[in-house]
């Protein structure tokens, strides 16, 4: 008694297509996250009114089954997130440095 998509789902041309939509999705979102912080960030450091009219970054994702709707979707990072991503981008500026150094004393 499954339903017609959840047979498709199975089989694994569709598996495989069903997989790499939802990485694009993830994509998509990520993308989202990252550019709403960045006019969160430009409007606090550079330019109150950058984006100001627009307010924040939002995608239109779907179709949806069965209707073929799509939706109005809004992502931010937490700053839970923010902070955690901020410690990984301070990890590799600090390996590209150590790196950077080595390459140096090699010449």
């Amino acid at each position: 008694p499954g339903s017609p998509q959840r047979a498709l789902d199975i089989i694994p041309p569709f598996k495989e297509y069903y997989a790499w939509k939802e990485k694009c999705k993830n994509h998509v979102i990520e993308a989202t996250k990252a550019a709403n912080w960045l006019s969160e960030v430009v409007r606090r450091d550079v330019n109150q009114l950058f984006f100001a009219t627009k307010g924040k970054v939002f995608v239109i994702m779907g179709p949806y089954d069965p209707l073929i709707t799509f939706r109005s979707c809004f992502f931010e990072y937490t700053e839970e997130e923010k902070r955690e991503i901020l410690r990984l981008c301070e990890q590799g500026w600090s390996i590209a440095r150590d790196f950077s150094k080595e390459s140096e004393e090699l010449k």
